[in-house]
C-alpha cells in the first residue's frame, strides 16, 4: 500500500535525468546498482514550453505509477528550474519519497555520482522494507493491448481480452483498452458506449484492416459484456469510476500507457513493442508463436476449439492475480539478468 491510499504490485526505484550532463550520473549510478529503473527525462534540445508541456502529460504520470516505491531526480543544466521542482512536488504528494540532486550544487559530475549513490543506497535499503499486503482486486488498473497490427492469429484472442476484462470490471476495477484498433473493432465496442460523445468516437475507424469483419470471431457472444464507461487522451489517468476505458492519442507509446497509471499491460507477441520496466507486460500467445521464452501463458487451446472464451479468460484472469501478487513475468526476468529490472 502506498501513502496516498493506492497500491502498487511492484516497489521500483526510479531515477529520472533531467537536463544536460545528468546522463553521466544516471549512466553510473545504472552500472553501481542493481534494480534502478529509468524514466527517460526532457531532452536536451526541449525548450521551456516544451519541457512543461512534456512533464504535464507524460512524465508526471510515469514517476507517479503506483509501481514506484521512490524517485531520484539528477538536473543538470536545466534552465527552467520549475520543471525540476514540479516533478519532486507532484511525487512528495503521494507521500512516497524523492530526492533532487543538482550537478552545479556538487561542482562537477564525480561529487555529484558520489552523493547520488548514497542517497540510492539508502533509499533502496527503506523500500525493501515493505512488504505485500492483500488488497482488493478494485485497486487494480489493468491495460489490454487491441492493436490491429497483430497476426490474424493472435488478434483472434482479442475477445478474451475482453471477457477478462469483464471480471475486473464486475470487481469494481478499471481496465484500458489502447492500440491502433480496426474498424470493426471499434464499433463493436461502441455498441456498449455510454455517456454523450463516447459513441462517435468509437465509431470513427482508423482506416486499419478489417480481419474481425472476415472472421468467425465477430461473433459477438465470444465477446465480453461491460459498459464501455469512457475515452481517455493518453497520458491521462483514468477516472476513479470502474468500468471499461478506450484510449484516444495520436501515438499509443508505452510511456503514454504508463503514465495513466496502469499497473499492467497485457498484450500478444504481435502488439506493441512493449518492454518490462516498473509496469510489468504479460504476453498472451498461441501456439503459432514460435519465440517460446518471451511467452507467459499459452492459449492455443482456445484457437483449438478446445477452450471457450470465458474459460480461456479465466486462465487469463489467474495469471493476472498471479503477476500482480510477484509472479515474475518473462520480460522482467530477462531484464534482471541484464541488471536492469
Amino acid at each position: 500500500m502506498r501513502p496516498d491510499g493506492s497500491a502498487g504490485i511492484r516497489n521500483h526505484l526510479c531515477v529520472v535525468p533531467l537536463g544536460s550532463f545528468a546522463g553521466y550520473v544516471c549512466r553510473q549510478l545504472l552500472g553501481m546498482v542493481q534494480g534502478i529503473t529509468l524514466v527517460s527525462g526532457l531532452p536536451d534540445q526541449f525548450s521551456p514550453e516544451g519541457a512543461r508541456s512534456y512533464l504535464r502529460t507524460t512524465l508526471i504520470g510515469a514517476v507517479t505509477n503506483p509501481n514506484i516505491g521512490g524517485v531520484i531526480v539528477l538536473a543538470g543544466n536545466l534552465s527552467d528550474n520549475s520543471v525540476v521542482d514540479s516533478l519532486a512536488h507532484s511525487v512528495s504528494l503521494t507521500g512516497r519519497p524523492v530526492r533532487v540532486f543538482r550537478l552545479q550544487d556538487y561542482g562537477g559530475i564525480g561529487q555529484a555520482s558520489a552523493t547520488a549513490l548514497q542517497a540510492v543506497v539508502e533509499m533502496k535499503r527503506d523500500m525493501s522494507t515493505a512488504r505485500r499486503e492483500l488488497v482488493p482486486v478494485n485497486k487494480l488498473c489493468v491495460a489490454f493491448d487491441f492493436s490491429g497490427s497483430m497476426a490474424v492469429e493472435e488478434g483472434k484472442l482479442l475477445p478474451v481480452f475482453d471477457r477478462c476484462s469483464d471480471r475486473f470490471v464486475e470487481e469494481g476495477g478499471r481496465t484500458l483498452y489502447f492500440g491502433e484498433m480496426e474498424e470493426s473493432l471499434l464499433k463493436l465496442l461502441a455498441r456498449r458506449a455510454t455517456g454523450s460523445g463516447v459513441t462517435d468516437i468509437l465509431m470513427a475507424g482508423r482506416g486499419r484492416d478489417n480481419v474481425f469483419a472476415r472472421d468467425e470471431l465477430n461473433n459477438e457472444d465470444q465477446w465480453g459484456s461491460a459498459p464501455i464507461e469512457g475515452t481517455v487522451v493518453l497520458p491521462q489517468a483514468l477516472p476513479e469510476k470502474p468500468g471499461v476505458y478506450v484510449a484516444v492519442s495520436e501515438a499509443f507509446a508505452p510511456e503514454k500507457v504508463v503514465s495513466a497509471g496502469i499497473h499492467l499491460i497485457v498484450s500478444t507477441p504481435g502488439g506493441q513493442p512493449l518492454v518490462d520496466s516498473f509496469v510489468p507486460v504479460l504476453r498472451v500467445a498461441t501456439d503459432t508463436w514460435n519465440l517460446r521464452d518471451i511467452i507467459d501463458l499459452d492459449l492455443s487451446g482456445f484457437l483449438r476449439g478446445k477452450l471457450s472464451s470465458e474459460n480461456a479468460a479465466i486462465l487469463l484472469v489467474s495469471e493476472i492475480l498471479a503477476t500482480c501478487s510477484g509472479k515474475l513475468t518473462a520480460g522482467e526476468v530477462f531484464l534482471q539478468a541484464m541488471g536492469a529490472g
